[in-house]
């Protein structure tokens, strides 16, 4: 049995479109923690759509009060909770309610919402301890997660800015239909009404969305985890995390269809790996995705632009440029419903500008000289040159070519990268690769580390970053992860 927690924290679920598997996850997150060790109370709080009984296979309860599941450590708690599922109770009141909830003898309380941006939803999602969006990689779902994250911002605005701010941001008008660009308030306030930006500040502080992709069906689906955040990030200033991926698998909706749990029915499917591995990392709160910056970034100078730290090199220009040119691609699914086809032209066109400075060495050590940045990125310009020239040093090995450790452990890659003279923060930072994923390969802690198709990318950037050769040593290293499991 676990070690038991101090204050039962609440995770709200919820979703811009519905039949995107919320429920499901609900409960099988649910299920899977409880049979961990962690006593779990799933809260149905869906006054139009109740059905996490039929996911966990059980009669619909007739009473809205918490009843033993028969499965290890789960509770339920159905019937549509009124006090979370009304539009006409206060936040108030709703807040009084999840109070009552964690003064129970359990450890998570798992709130599975309605869909859409209604008040009654996004109340129980801005106010829970962990706010979790469930996407699918469709264009209808991806744009209505982004008008949920829209809302759900102005909500919690509302609840926490004194009355004269809001009113001066034009809160209550947006709530009532009026839209507007959440990047452009920060500057407005900033630039008009400096007397606001603290209160603004506080209201939005620790608001932090997880987004869980479902349905994936290939890298591609799963790369727009990234895409939404970076999204989130430059159009709607929010700082959402990459929660993770649950793979399509068809054995989920037979299940569903046999009112059978699927984790249950098929314990080593990929969806099952995944939902566990998600809950894991939810109750260690650790993301795919590292913080991301939202700062302006069409108001910012060109490293700015592209993301980066002025000591990035010029692969991870590289980099960044390809990324964000297929980010603001024609059709992107990741920002279609955000910039429409002018307005991504005028982004590519300002991401072009930026690369085109900064992948040629001379005009971007002109550039740092102009700016104030050549003291800190002096050494970085310095090796960049030397890049460019590294044919005149016939013994210098390239970028790739060294002989791989032997074998690829943790350890072994650690000592590479310290003889290197590579910090780990260095690694995050221009990779975008959570530390602690870094920290997990260094340390071979293979059972906290992503599933195989995620893991590569990250040994790959981890090992382009320190000189070895990438697809040698993910190769090398995801073999003794295998091995190991």
């Amino acid at each position: 049995m676990s070690e038991r927690v101090l204050r039962p924290r609440v995770w709200a679920i919820g979703g811009g479109k519905g039949g995107v598997g919320r429920s499901l996850l609900a409960a099988g997150m649910g299920w899977h923690l409880g049979r961990a060790g962690r006593r779990v109370l799933l809260v149905d709080a869906d006054p139009c759509g109740s059905n996490l009984h039929n996911c966990l296979g059980l009669p619909r309860l007739s009473r809205a009060e918490a009843v033993e599941t028969g499965f290890p450590g789960l509770l339920l708690l159905s019937n549509a909770v009124r006090p979370l599922a009304s539009p006409e109770i206060s936040v108030c009141r709703k807040m009084r309610y999840l109070m009552r909830l964690r003064g129970l003898a359990v450890d998570i309380v798992i709130v599975d919402l309605g869909t859409g941006p209604a008040d009654h939803i996004v109340d129980v999602f801005c106010i829970a301890d962990l706010s979790l969006l469930v996407v699918v990689p469709e264009p209808s779902a991806v744009e209505r997660t982004f008008e949920f994250m829209r809302f759900a911002l102005n909500r919690r605005m509302l609840m926490r800015l004194p009355a004269a701010a809001a009113d001066w941001m034009g809160l209550r008008e947006s709530a009532e239909g009026e839209s507007y660009d959440p990047a452009d308030l920060y500057d407005r306030v900033e630039r008009q009404a400096p007397q606001h930006v603290e209160a603004l500040r506080r209201a939005l502080e620790g608001f932090k969305p997880w987004i869980a992709l479902n349905g994936v069906r290939g890298e591609a689906d799963i790369a727009l985890g990234h895409q939404l955040v970076t999204s989130c990030a430059r159009h709607l200033a929010i700082s959402a995390v990459y929660a993770g991926f649950i793979h399509h698998d068809e054995t989920v909706h037979q299940a569903s269809r046999n009112r059978r749990l699927f984790l249950m029915e098929t314990p080593t499917g990929a969806a099952s790996q995944d939902v566990r591995q998600l809950a894991d990392s939810l109750l260690r709160g650790e993301g795919l995705s590292a913080e991301m910056s939202t700062a302006s970034f069409l108001r910012g100078d060109h490293y700015q632009t592209l993301g980066l730290k002025a000591s990035a090199t010029s692969e991870h220009v590289e980099k960044a440029f390809r990324y964000l040119m297929e980010l603001y691609g024609e059709n992107a699914l990741s920002t279609f419903s955000l910039v429409d086809t002018d307005a991504a032209r005028r982004v590519r066109a300002h991401i072009k500008e930026a690369y085109e400075v900064l992948r040629h060495p001379v005009r971007r050590l002109e550039y740092d000289t102009r700016h104030g940045y050549l003291a800190t990125s002096s050494s970085t310009q310095a090796s960049i040159m030397k890049e460019t020239k590294h044919d005149t040093v016939p013994n210098r090995p390239r970028l790739g070519q060294e002989a791989l450790p032997d074998p690829v452990t943790g350890a072994a890659l650690r000592a590479y990268r310290e003889s290197r003279g590579i910090g780990l923060n260095e690694i995050a930072e221009n990779s975008k690769v959570a530390l602690r994923y870094l920290q997990y390969i260094e340390q071979d802690r293979h059972k906290f580390l992503p599933a195989p198709v995620y893991l590569r990318g990250f040994l790959q950037e981890y090992a382009r970053v320190i000189g070895l050769d990438p697809r040698r040593t993910a190769d090398a290293y995801l073999a003794r992860v295998t091995e190991a499991r």
